[in-house]
């Protein structure tokens, strides 16, 4: 926390705010990953910085949590211009900015915090936010400490176990359940035997990357609430490794965030409670892609967005269901990438410095060699939505969609301008 807050002190003082901090003489280590939480303090202070008026203060503090015990809590206060009551539940939502003036004059992708929200939560921790508009907001987070009591975790023997059955192991496909519930793991266990598959059990985070990497399977089904690291930070890491990244992984989780499973690297993501059959379907269709080696590819986009963030979410989601991904940061390069590897589409959106969006229709369509492509455009941006859409639709493109949105929805919608294309 220091080192966050003496990088912002500069440019605190260039403002005119001040920004208090004074580190506590004693507290228990936690558990987490230096360069996530420094990621997670340093968009809460540069908000509190973004959205509180010259003369004002931003008070960082660091003390055992309010909520339950084992957990260091972090509070960030500012008295600047507050939340409103509408916007809370919606603050940490992907692509969602508040409909306030000074929020919507400062440019943005509306996802800081919900990437703040996702790294807490890898940490093992919570975040959330207490605010009045007009005079302020806290952003609380909580860490866990080294000394914190954890879920039990499964016995050494149950940990890890290779099933046994009647067919030679070498012919066998390899599924890794990763699962602390003794019960519903057994229960995997039952039904992936009775499909004739070889089933390897994890009942941690740091047991299951361990066997994905030695074991090499030839699938995963990944639970997220597990008892020593969050099975999103487990999905993670299985991907940016080299061995296990081509795994196909199906999260199997009570929790309802498929966007954010998907967008890690998630084939499929199967709810609790679920039934057999879903579950079966979802591991034959997984299994079936895998054989084929890699995934057919469903078509070329191309993904224009000046938000570096934006665009590292549109290259995983859409490249997770079988796009080929070109991305561009500006007009003028989405101009020469379209025109040099003609996608099958174009994904874009319109406030870009520069050549903005507009123009970047209008001489995508008045050029021969791209005028064919169709274009859908997907924007934050728009002050008069409806007048907006009539304007790009009148310039050749062929959809309009505003943010938020989900990914299933976008990938749908692409299908369907693709399809339509190729019938023509």
């Amino acid at each position: 926390v220091s080192q966050v807050v003496t990088t912002f002190e500069a440019q605190y003082k260039d403002k005119g705010l001040a920004l208090l901090w004074q580190e506590p003489p004693s507290l228990p280590q936690v558990r987490g990953d230096a360069a996530r939480i420094t990621q997670v303090l340093t968009n809460l202070i540069a908000n509190a910085w973004q959205y509180t008026p010259g003369g004002g203060q931003v008070m960082v503090t660091l003390m055992p949590a309010t909520r339950g015990e084992g957990f260091l809590q972090v509070d960030v206060r500012d008295n600047g211009i507050g939340i409103a009551p509408d916007d809370l539940g919606r603050i940490f939502d992907r692509f969602y900015r508040a409909d306030h003036p000074m929020v919507q004059e400062v440019g943005g992708s509306g996802l800081g915090l919900s990437i703040t929200k996702m790294f807490v939560e890898m940490l093992g921790g919570t975040i959330w936010v207490d605010s009045d508009l007009g005079s302020g907001s806290t952003f609380h987070f909580t860490l866990p400490t080294i000394t914190s009591d954890l879920p039990e975790v499964l016995e050494p023997e149950e940990g890890v176990v290779v099933a046994e059955t009647a067919l030679p192991v070498g012919r066998r496909s390899k599924v890794l359940v990763i699962e602390d519930d003794r019960d519903l793991a057994l229960l995997l266990r039952h039904q992936l035997e009775a499909e004739g598959y070889n089933v390897l059990l994890a009942g941690s985070g740091q047991d299951a990357l361990w066997l994905a990497r030695e074991e090499q399977p030839q699938l995963i089904t990944l639970d997220i609430m597990l008892p020593d690291m969050d099975g999103f930070l487990v999905l993670e890491q299985l991907k940016d490794h080299p061995v296990t990244a081509p795994i196909p992984v199906i999260i199997v989780s009570i929790l309802s965030e498929a966007d954010r499973g998907y967008a890690l690297g998630a084939v499929d993501y199967v709810c609790k409670p679920f039934g057999e059959e879903q579950l079966m379907l979802s591991i034959r269709q997984a299994m079936l892609h895998s054989k084929q080696g890699d995934r057919q590819e469903s078509g070329r986009v191309l993904v224009v967005d000046d938000e570096p963030d934006v665009l590292t979410l549109l290259e995983q989601a859409l490249s997770l269901h079988g796009y080929q991904v070109t991305s561009a940061t500006n007009g003028a390069e989405a101009l020469s990438l379209a025109t040099d590897a003609r996608p099958d589409l174009v994904l874009l959106d319109l406030k870009m410095p520069g050549m903005d969006g507009y123009e970047v229709i209008r001489r995508l369509k008045a050029d021969r060699a791209t005028d064919s492509i169709p274009i859908i455009v997907m924007t934050a941006s728009a002050v008069d939505k409806d007048r907006d859409k009539v304007k790009v639709l009148g310039l050749g493109a062929t959809q309009y969609m505003t943010k938020p949105l989900s990914v299933e929805a976008l990938v749908a919608e692409i299908k369907r301008v693709t399809t339509e294309k190729q019938v023509q």
